[in-house]
């Protein structure tokens, strides 16, 4: 039934103004007649509306009867299915238009809603809010774009924009992408893989001023002209992690748990609360070093041999202010991790060196074994010439036999008990033994002298006698 038959069904229409009349049961002209219900108007076929784009339409008017808003069609039809597009009208308190925040074109079906779209309110959305695309699979395309107002200049997308791939993407065409997360999280939940993928727009290390192509994650921005960002990029085959500025007081750091374990400040000094190895997996050779300690083939905190195809070396440093017990030693183990030498090599505060044996105080080097050397070069600041010199008081046969027979040694050189205890002076001992050389020569000259007066005695008296 249409309007016309649900009209001509009423007993009494008002029909411009004061006459009571009825609207023709016809459908082949337009008739000239308003009419005003305090019911219920109902068509179970349609209602129609036969205006021009831009007029006719349904109002809604508010009870007051002022026009709130207006439902019709629009724009002249051009051909191709375009023109007369649907469209709702909203008109301000005085009835007069406002815009139109809701149309749509009939040769393309876009919607365009120039306001704020708000979905669900302070209620339940009890569906979910579906973008039809244009395939299915990985050649499907359909989203929502961002225009500026002159509906040309597209500012940003989300949706299914490639084909190849059933990727969602958030794109903008003219600024960043910005996640405001109430509490500051943004999650990636994958039921086979999590990570993050970027686009190969370019390799640089951190700059200042501008950001480089190389930077990938930004933690903390802070680039200036003085200044990087505290971020993570690539260059040259490389992953960077920058610091704002280069300097002692900005750095990286590792914790376990609440615990600082390991930091490298930004000039490239590391430290680490205990220990850290360098070389290949267990089993193999490997540098370990902490605090105190720097073995090679040796673990520093266990003891363990990296690989028992070779003996382990450590050095370990003894710590004190009193320069002769702060001490540096050299240890040897053998490849089942006993313990060969303690003391290998040892160097004290004092630059006194211990081979076999700590450094001694009184001298520079201590050796507990046997040296082997081609030549031993001893210098020495005065030597036994003065023998021969005019004035030299030698003691006689006689009083060196005295003091034999008294000490047991020969005098001005030391004797067993004072060896034992002292050792030997060998430069000294050297020259107090040439002393004694010399000396001897002396007596052996005097000695020839003598000898040569007695030849000389003799032979007169031989002569005599015959």
């Amino acid at each position: 039934m249409k309007l016309r038959h649900i009209l001509l069904s009423l007993p009494m229409l008002m029909i411009s103004g004061s006459a009571f009349s009825q609207i023709l049961n016809q459908f082949t002209s337009a008739q000239t007649a308003e009419a005003w219900v305090t019911g219920r108007l109902r068509a179970n076929t349609s209602l129609e509306s036969n205006a021009a784009p831009g007029l006719g339409g349904f109002h809604l008017l508010n009870n007051s009867g002022t026009l709130r808003w207006l439902i019709r069609g629009n724009n002249t039809e051009a051909g191709s299915n375009s023109g007369f597009d649907f469209v709702i009208n909203r008109r301000n308190d005085a009835g007069i238009s406002i815009d139109l925040p809701f149309s749509i074109a009939r040769a393309t079906g876009d919607i365009t809603m120039p306001g704020i779209v708000n979905m669900g309110g302070n209620s339940t959305v009890a569906s979910n809010l579906r973008i039809k695309g244009t395939a299915s699979g990985i050649t499907n395309g359909g989203g929502i774009s961002f225009y500026e107002l002159d509906n040309t200049t597209r500012v940003g997308y989300i949706g299914d924009a490639a084909s190849g791939n059933s990727d969602i993407y958030i794109t903008a065409d003219v600024g960043g992408v910005t996640l405001t997360p109430a509490n500051g999280v943004v999650s990636i939940y994958g039921n086979t893989s999590n990570m993050l993928l970027y686009r190969n727009v370019g390799m640089a290390a951190p700059s200042m001023t501008t950001r480089s192509l190389g930077t990938k994650a930004v933690w903390f921005p802070s680039v200036t002209a003085t200044q990087a960002d505290y971020a993570t990029g690539i260059e040259d085959g490389n992953i960077w992690n920058s610091v704002a500025v280069s300097g002692t007081i900005y750095g990286f750091k590792w914790y376990g748990g609440t615990t600082q374990v390991a930091r490298l400040d930004g000039v490239g000094n590391f430290e680490t609360i205990n220990s850290f190895r360098v070389g290949p997996a267990t089993g193999s050779e490997r540098l370990a070093a902490k605090s105190n300690a720097l073995s090679f083939n040796r673990d520093v905190n266990t003891g363990a041999i990296f690989s028992a195809t070779g003996h382990a070396y450590q050095f370990n440093h003894t710590s004190s202010t009193t320069p002769g017990s702060d001490r540096l030693d050299l240890l040897v183990y053998n490849t089942a991790g006993t313990i060969v030498s303690a003391n290998a090599f040892s160097v004290n505060g004092s630059g006194n060196i211990g081979m076999g044996v700590n450094p001694q105080a009184a001298y520079k080097l201590s050796v507990n074994g046997t040296v082997g050397a081609r030549k031993v070069k001893v210098t020495q600041e005065t030597w036994a010439d003065y023998v021969f010199k005019a004035g030299y008081k030698m003691p006689t046969i006689a009083e060196t036999e005295a003091f034999i027979q008294a000490n047991k040694h020969l005098p001005g050189i030391p004797s067993e008990k004072e060896i034992i205890k002292d050792g030997i002076d060998v430069g000294e001992m050297n020259k107090l033994l040439l002393q004694k050389i010399e000396e001897q020569m002396l007596y052996i000259i005097e000695m020839n002298k003598e000898m040569k007066e007695l030849k000389k005695e003799v032979k007169e008296l031989k002569d005599k006698k015959d």
